[in-house]
């Protein structure tokens, strides 16, 4: 999602405003759109997502990585 969307999305649905949140937020913004590119872009962009999704792990560890309950 890119940060017009993302905006649009929050207009629509005012309550959701502080929920809507593009996934390179802590780290690069954006993460450009591969699709019909290079392999090269495509490898840079799954870079980009893993590194986004590592930094949000780290401001909330608890919401992205519940704890395991053993099941009995």
């Amino acid at each position: 999602m890119e940060e017009q969307q993302r905006l649009r999305i929050c207009a629509a649905f005012p309550a959701l405003r502080g929920r809507v949140q593009l996934l390179g937020r802590w780290t690069c913004g954006g993460i450009a759109d591969p699709h019909r590119r290079s392999r090269e872009e495509y490898y840079r962009c799954l870079s980009s997502i893993e590194e986004s999704i590592e930094a949000w792990q780290v401001r909330w560890p608890s919401r992205v990585m519940p704890s395991r309950v053993p099941v009995m």
